[in-house]
């Protein structure tokens, strides 16, 4: 089974106002006011966790390791049992698909790490990427000199700007007042007992959650 690591230096924070938070919560007290953020942070990270997906876009690093199964001839050699095209485009052959973790807006770099050692970034044509979907995906090029260095290849890192919304102002009502009853939930109930996302949170997240098949 590969490997994935996910990495963002950009914190989730809640995309709801302080002031609207304060005023849904309904509490007048002042000191409270960070307390209140925390909540909502707390839940924007619980939905995006449940979603599978960022809320508001920012960059991230994503690395697909090999597993000592897939380094091996016979699994590479699936990878060349792809799609072909001929005619009036010369020929062409590429690997399978592998789906990103989140959905893209744009591919800023992809580079692979050849023997463990050396990491070799691809040119734009060593590559092709469908970030028009909900899940983006993206599949590696080759020519001659591709071939064998594929061969040698141990993991994927891909660069990207990923999320649901490209900012702040983007983001529905109805996912907004979400984060808004999750964060009362855990104003009013601070046992931590309870589970914030309940049958009908989930009911109110389906459309927003990541379905992606054969993960």
């Amino acid at each position: 089974m590969a490997l994935s690591s996910l990495q963002t230096t950009t914190i989730s924070t809640c995309p709801v106002d302080i002031d609207t938070l304060i005023d849904f919560i309904g509490t007048f007290s002042a000191d409270e006011d960070n307390l209140i953020q925390a909540f909502g942070d707390s839940a924007t990270s619980m939905i995006e966790s449940y979603c599978g997906d960022y809320i508001v876009q920012r960059p991230i690093s994503w690395i697909y390791q090999k597993s000592t199964y897939e380094i091996t001839d016979s699994y590479f050699g699936s990878w060349l049992n792809g799609p072909q095209s001929s005619g009036f485009v010369s020929l062409s052959a590429f690997g399978k698909f592998f789906e990103l973790p989140t959905k893209a807006a744009s591919i800023t770099d992809v580079s692979v790490l050849v023997g463990g050692e050396q990491l070799v970034v691809l040119p734009s044509d060593g590559y092709t990427s469908d970030i028009l979907g909900n899940t983006a995906r993206l599949r590696l090029g080759f020519n001659e000199y591709m071939n064998e260095l594929f061969q040698g290849v141990t993991a994927v890192k891909v660069d990207y700007v990923g999320g649901m919304y490209p900012d702040v102002g983007s983001v529905p009502a109805d996912l907004k007042m979400t984060i808004m009853i999750i964060a009362k939930r855990l104003y009013e109930d601070r046992t931590g007992k309870g589970d914030p996302i309940s049958p009908g949170i989930k009911s109110r997240l389906a459309n927003y959650r990541r379905i992606s098949f054969g993960r």
